[in-house]
């Protein structure tokens, strides 16, 4: 019953041990009692969870329905697959060992390792040619339902079969395009029937239809073909130039990521073993950043994109030179890199931790992984941000706009004021210093709201104001009008009790809720009646050029 964790808990085990209930039917009344509407949910439309009572069958129907109920919530697996992450788990950053062999034995206890020594050998094997041997779609064909060693070893040999049948099939001219490999060092048009402006086999290169005839090479910036059928060697794009009145500036352009690939000069050099990463920069730009690494200065450029620290081999030779402070140095990496629009996996020589600083600013211990044939450093974005050279989210370069608070047009305010009753100056109420800040924000942004306005010069009333503080730990600034209430008249007019309205509304049929929040300053004070809502602050005083909450008579004009 612990495997109904979504509806039930141990609660219900206890419950029935407790009341000593051993009769099948009170234990399913006593599950649907306690279960609750969300079980029943569940329960009523699963085919065959509820059975009837049969004495001659002596059918349970208690253990029926538990059975249905753990098939129903217990998480589908496939051991091949389970046995497949247990293989690829590995230490996390600063884990400790006991929780690296609690995750551990968490995950073998789902992988059916097997009892005997064959049945182990067996799934050895197994596993082993679907992670290795099967192509894609017979892994998933093979990872659709458990299979014996005998079922998967003959689902291969089939498959590998039908492989090698369908490619005798092929028209002999097809096949020749299809299983050709054609080598990167081999020249632009040296296949047969290649265009040699896009590299696509079917067209030739003067063809209408060519989807390079008005495409701008990457490589050399000129029209009319593909980076990879370029032949121009040494042509280096040419800066644009833009005109602002009577002088000339170069126009701002980013750095270019490529892909470097071999060519038949790279031949001799071993260095080249596969796709590199190089990023191009501008000598008048300013993405390279001078870092301090364990003592040791590395010129690296921001990539906002990764959250990785990637180190050039020339860098490394320098900090190893240099004797820069770095420790666990290793040759083995959790982590796999790709360059940018690569299919093979960039090499990872070392890994390290180092002390990295930029102008002494600010410090943060990072990792470093040295990439094989490296051309340029790139220092990743969480190591960025910790040493605030970056920084991201929509607050970056903001600009907050605060609308004025809504009014109804044309309808002006006025109060009526008893004119026996004499005006009043009232002292300010002192508040704590630590709430100043706060009162003087709230002021801020009543007055961007255009809800009160300064005063300059004496007034005739003048009233203190109080912090009041939610429960949320929010504050509330009001101002204390009861002397000034006084003075104010009364609308006298009837307001609607609940009883009223829901008397009128036994036949309605919509109904619409409205947000009231701040809703007498939807009315405009006129310029005679603001005197009165004057209120005095640290800050010097202010008054209300909006109805405010306080007025005696503000529920009955609203």
């Amino acid at each position: 019953m612990t495997e109904i964790r979504p509806f039930l808990c141990d609660s219900i085990d206890k419950s029935l041990l407790r009341k000593d209930i051993k009769d099948a039917v009170k234990q399913k009344s006593k599950l649907l009692h306690l279960g609750g509407p969300q079980l029943h949910e569940v329960i009523f439309n699963i085919p065959g969870a509820l059975v009837e009572v049969d004495v001659e069958k002596q059918i349970d129907v208690f253990k029926v329905l538990i059975e249905k109920l753990n098939d129903f919530f217990s998480p589908k697996r496939n051991s091949t697959f389970e046995r497949h992450l247990f293989r690829n788990i590995v230490p996390l950053e600063g884990e400790c060992f006991n929780k690296f062999l609690l995750r551990l034995r968490h995950q073998a206890s789902k992988c059916s390792f097997g009892e005997t020594k064959s049945e182990i050998e067996d799934i050895s094997l197994k596993d082993k040619i679907i992670d290795s041997w099967a192509s894609v779609e017979l892994k998933k064909r093979l990872l659709e339902k458990e299979q014996d060693l005998t079922e998967i070893i003959e689902a291969c040999q089939i498959h590998e079969q039908i492989h090698k049948q369908s490619q005798c099939m092929i028209p002999k001219q097809d096949s020749e395009i299809v299983n050709k490999v054609s080598s990167r060092l081999q020249k632009a048009g040296s296949r047969v029937g290649e265009c040699s402006r896009c590299g696509q086999v079917g067209h030739a290169s003067f063809d209408i239809n060519c989807p390079a005839k008005k495409s701008k090479c990457n490589k050399c910036g000129l029209m009319g073909h593909y980076a990879r059928k370029c032949k121009t060697k040494g042509l280096k794009r040419k800066h644009e130039q833009t005109d602002f009145g009577n002088s000339k500036q170069r126009r701002f352009q980013p750095s270019r990521v490529r892909c470097i690939e071999k060519t038949e000069d790279d031949l001799s050099d071993n260095s080249w073993g596969h796709d590199c990463l190089q990023v191009e920069t501008s000598a008048s730009m300013n993405e390279i950043i001078k870092c301090q690494i364990g003592g040791h200065e590395v010129a690296m450029i921001i990539d906002a994109g990764s959250r990785f620290n990637l180190l050039s081999q020339q860098a490394w030779d320098e900090l190893n030179c240099s004797k820069a402070v770095m420790w666990n140095i290793r040759t083995e990496s959790v982590n796999q890199f790709k360059a940018y629009a690569a299919n093979q996996l960039l090499k990872v020589l070392y890994v390290f931790e180092a002390p990295v600083a930029v102008r002494k600013h600010s410090e943060s211990i990072a990792t470093f992984y040295v990439i094989k044939y490296g051309k340029q450093s790139l220092l990743g974005r969480d190591t960025a941000i910790q040493l605030k050279v970056l920084k991201l989210g929509l607050g970056v370069n903001s600009v907050e706009i605060v609308e004025p608070f809504p009014r109804i047009s044309n309808i002006k305010v006025k109060l009526s004021l008893d004119p026996s009753i004499k005006p009043v100056k009232q002292p300010m109420r002192r508040i704590p210093i630590a709430l100043e800040k706060k009162v003087e924000d709230k002021l801020n942004e009543a007055l961007a709201k255009d809800i009160i306005e300064p005063v300059i010069g004496p007034c005739s009333w003048i009233s203190p104001i109080v912090a009041v503080f939610k429960e949320g730990g929010e504050m509330r600034l009001c101002v204390d009008m009861r002397r000034a209430n006084q003075a104010v008249l009364r609308e006298n007019y009837p307001l609607p009790t609940f009883d009223s309205f829901m008397t009128k509304l036994k036949e309605a049929k919509f109904f619409s809720r409205l947000d009231l929040k701040w809703a007498y300053h939807q009315l405009e004070l006129e310029e005679s009646s603001r005197e009165i809502t004057t209120f005095i602050t640290h800050k010097g005083l202010f008054r209300y050029k909006r109805l405010m909450f306080g007025i005696s008579s503000a529920p009955e004009i609203f």
